[in-house]
This record gives structure tokens, sequence and C-alpha cells, in this order.
């Protein structure tokens, strides 16, 4: 869409900055859109002057699939995760008829959702990079290490971080609710701003997930900005992760296994992490999540 055929874009707004959806999904494109010269607001609210109002999950979903019902605007759902087979399946479903386009984060959950709706709009527009871009020839040593993340993913992460301790591992964990319980590493709760900043003081990023189907389909954006910070990253999910996974280590038993590839197969980290930050800056940019909305106005218009 060019600048000469302006629109006005609201944005749902359903939560704060300590929302990772609402940081990555709203904000990012709030920023992306206005350089094309589209008017663009997020709202707890719909517009009814806009020329689409963009709605994502939100907490009061019977008042969501009213406001869908009754604006007489362009409707976009954004999905950034696969709750289709979970508790707020029903909420999914009559969103996605209520939309005039559907976007989501990742191929994996396009392909996921072109097969749940054929004949809908599928498009992807990627999370953005959001940490702060540090230099990977930084000296490495597997010592420093952190866990970031929605408190939600904590107990799939919980083995790793035990293990961590057990070995001697100088561990942080970062996120958005108290941890339960005996807490013998450093917890920081999450504040807008902490991790982007504070990433690139880290050589190593943990990140074993479930692997649920829905996990699956979540955003690759930890593994982005652990990258483009300049750490290496252990994860034991090579689906979720996809091309990533090639530029850090990949392991399904223990961390101490993890930790011991770096020896075994001689592995140069700084340039290792070096060529996934080039892949990561040339995939996330700015520049890409702009033609993807150019892409996105221009089959809803």
């Amino acid at each position: 869409m060019a600048k000469e055929n302006p629109k006005i874009i609201n944005f749902v707004e359903t939560g704060d900055e300590t929302s990772a959806s609402h940081r990555f999904r709203a904000i990012k494109p709030y920023e992306v859109l206005t350089k094309l010269g589209h008017t663009v607001t997020i709202r707890k609210f719909p517009r009814l002057d806009a020329d689409v109002n963009v709605f994502q999950k939100h907490f009061l979903q019977d008042q969501v699939l009213d406001w869908m019902k009754k604006v007489p605007t362009k409707i976009i759902f954004d999905v950034c995760d696969d709750h289709f087979d979970r508790k707020h399946g029903k909420f999914y479903f009559s969103a996605v008829s209520n939309a005039n386009l559907i976007t989501c984060t990742n191929k994996r959950m396009e392909k996921r959702l072109k097969e749940l709706f054929p004949d809908s709009k599928v498009f992807v527009y990627y999370d953005p990079i959001n940490s702060l871009q540090s230099d990977s020839t930084k000296s490495f040593s597997p010592t420093k290490a952190i866990w970031f993340g929605h408190s939600t993913n904590l107990e799939d992460a919980r083995p790793w971080l035990e293990e961590a301790l057990k070995i001697g591992l100088d561990l942080t964990a970062h996120t958005n609710i108290p941890v339960q319980g005996d807490v013998p590493f450093q917890y920081i709760p999450f504040t807008p701003g902490w991790m982007e900043e504070n990433l690139k003081n880290y050589n190593l990023v943990l990140l074993p997930t479930g692997n649920q189907p829905w996990v699956n389909m979540k955003s690759e954006n930890r593994f982005v900005d652990a990258l483009n910070a300049g750490c290496l990253v252990i994860t034991n999910n090579n689906t979720l992760y996809g091309d990533l996974v090639a530029y850090g280590i990949y392991e399904t038993g223990s961390l101490k296994s993890g930790l011991e590839q770096i020896v075994k197969k001689n592995l140069d980290v700084p340039t290792l992490v070096k060529l996934g930050q080039d892949y990561v800056r040339r995939t996330y940019n700015d520049e890409v999540i702009k033609e993807q909305w150019k892409t996105i106005l221009n089959q809803l218009f």
C-alpha cells in the first residue's frame, strides 16, 4: 500500500508493555505502518472511522466478538498462539469467521491456519528483533546463563534450570510473575525494556520447551533476540525454532549433554553466533516486516 493511499488502522489493545503480544504485534506494526504513511492508533476499543481494526487474543472475548460483528470496517484477526484445540478454541474459531483476513507470526502457523481455514486469507508478519545488537565476538564462557519467557513456559523449562544450578551455572530467570517455590537462581521480575537492555550481558540462553503441537506454533522471537544480543542458545525443540537451530545447540537430553557438544564438536561459538546474527538481521528486520504489511494491506483493499 503506497503512501499516496493512506489508511486509518487501529489495533485493539489487548494489554500493555508487559505483554509480549502487545509489544511485538501492535507497537512494532504501529512504527512500521506510520513510516508507510498510514494513520495508526492503538486503543482499548475499535474505531468506527478506521479503514481496518486489528483484533488479537483478548480477555473480554464476548465483547470482542460483538465488536467484530458490528464495526463497519475491514477486520484483521491476528493469531500469535494456537488455541484452536484448547480452552479458548471457540473464541478463536468465531473470531476467524468474523475477520476479512488473518495474520500470524510464522510459516508454521500460516500452514496450520490454511489447513483449518482454506477459504480464508492468511498472511505472516514476523515478530521484530527486540534486543540490543551485541558483538558476537565477545569472549564466550558458558557460565553466565539466562532463561526468559512468560511464566506459562516455566514448568517446561524447570528441569534444565534446576540442572543448570547443579552444574554450577550462574543462572538468571526473567519472567512476568514471581516464581513459586524455592528458586536458588536469581529471579528478575519482568520490567519493560530490561531484557532488551541486558540480554547482551549474558553468554548463554536456555530455551527448553514442551513439545506439544500448540507450543510448536509459537513465535521464535526468543531465539531471534538471543542471537541478536550475541548469545549462544541451547534448545530441545527443533520444530519450534527450525532454521535457527543451525546457529545454536540442539539437545533433547540433559543440559550438560548440550554443553558438552561445544567441546565434542569443537564449536567456534563466536563464529556460529555471528552467522546466526547475520541470518536474523536479514530475516526479521523492519524492511521485511514493512513489505509483509504492504502485502497484507494490498490483499485487504
